[in-house]
């Protein structure tokens, strides 16, 4: 099973450097920010390979990331 973090960024932060990271970090998937969501990136996470509230942690200390937190409503199969 998936899970989604969703991951805030700074201001004036390229959304692409963190793509980057959190992709290197271990994420299956990275969306880059959207016109209805303009600062925060959703990355899936394969609950097998890391737990979703450490990778958040991991994810937190990207240069760039204001906020990175499990995404409670919504997890993918």
């Amino acid at each position: 099973m998936s899970t989604r973090v969703l991951v805030t960024l700074q201001p004036d932060t390229s959304p692409d450097q963190v793509v980057d990271a959190l992709t290197a970090l271990g994420a299956t998937e990275v969306q880059p920010p959207r016109p209805e969501l303009p600062d925060v990136c959703i990355a899936t996470v394969d609950e097998q390979q890391h737990s979703p509230e450490a990778w958040a942690a991991s994810a937190r200390q990207i240069p760039g990331v204001a906020v990175a937190e499990v995404d409670q409503l919504r997890w993918s199969m």
